[in-house]
């Protein structure tokens, strides 16, 4: 058989380096070559923000009763502006007159005008928005008058 010849050895020149190119630079490179100039941004109007609704005023209820005295179920009750006021004489009848002005819109219990409350029974109201408080006197069907005056607070 004859003899195969082998193939001459290559030289091996210097590689040169180059750039290398990746497909993302290349797509980028492409991009910014046709690029369209910018549009202006247009701002829109800036709408105002909606103010947070207010809250309505929470409902009060005042219990009154005998025990060995006349007497409300908080002494210094507190209230909202505008609140609707529940007054219930749950053992007794109540007579109630407030000593400067009536702290509902009403005017019930305004003085020299006290209203009366019958026994197991509810007036509602609804209170002023005028700050304040308002101090009355309390007298009870069947038992005996408080030894000092109670008073609403409007917040």
């Amino acid at each position: 058989m004859a003899a195969k010849k082998k193939a001459p050895k290559k030289k091996i020149a210097k590689k040169k380096v180059a750039k290398k190119v990746t497909k993302t630079s290349a797509a980028s490179t492409s991009k910014s070559a046709t690029k369209k100039p910018a549009k202006k941004k247009v701002s829109k109007p800036v709408k105002p923000k909606p103010k947070p609704k207010a809250k309505p005023p929470s409902p009060v209820t005042i219990k009154y009763s005998c025990g060995p005295l006349c007497k409300a179920d908080v002494k210094h009750k507190h209230m909202d502006q505008g609140a609707s006021v529940t007054l219930h004489a749950t053992n007794t009848g109540v007579t109630i007159e407030f000593q400067d002005e009536s702290p509902f819109v009403s005017g019930h219990g305004a003085p020299g005008h006290p209203f009366t409350i019958p026994n197991n029974t509810k007036v509602f109201e609804t209170a002023k928005n005028k700050s304040d408080e308002y101090v009355y006197t309390l007298d009870c069907d069947s038992c005996a008058k408080p030894a000092d005056n109670p008073s609403m607070i409007i917040d």
